[in-house]
């Protein structure tokens, strides 16, 4: 019975999920020239890794931190940390990308990170969230800015 629930549960999030077919290229031409991470607050790790392995892109992440497996949510820094600590990047040379800016943005600049918003409906920065040095409606925007970044 448990296993069927999980199962249910991890189907109907994976339904919810949104994955463009133009994200998987993107994250091949990116990993070749980068350290590409996932920070993701998921409440049950094999659904999560269930949901990257069924886009085909599990490969080209050098970690996977999901929150249920370290103990941390975002913003809290430490999740943040441990991502950095299990690819090797520091802070100044890492733009992270999410899509919540009170937990992404404002967690990786708590941690000294650059932030890449995904606001595609252009919503207003929440009250008390510094902005994010670049603002994307897609995706698909990531490749000219890390192009042009050092």
């Amino acid at each position: 019975m448990a296993q069927a629930l999980i199962d249910a549960h991890r189907a109907a999030l994976a339904a919810a999920a949104r994955f463009p077919a133009h994200y998987g290229p993107l994250l091949r031409r990116l990993a070749r020239t980068h350290c590409l991470a996932v920070v993701s607050n998921f409440d049950y790790s094999p659904t999560a890794l269930a949901n990257i392995d069924a886009v085909g892109v599990r490969d080209v992440f050098v970690a996977i931190v999901v929150s249920d497996q370290v103990g941390w949510r975002k913003p809290r820094p430490d999740i943040f940390r441990h991502a950095l600590e299990a690819t090797g990047a520091e802070p100044a040379r890492t733009l992270f990308v999410g899509d919540k800016a009170e937990l992404d943005v404002a967690g990786a600049h708590g941690v000294g990170m650059d932030a890449a918003w995904i606001n595609p409906g252009r919503e207003p920065l929440p009250p008390g969230v510094k902005p994010p040095e670049y603002e994307i409606r897609d995706l698909a925007e990531l490749e000219a800015i890390v192009t042009l970044r050092p």
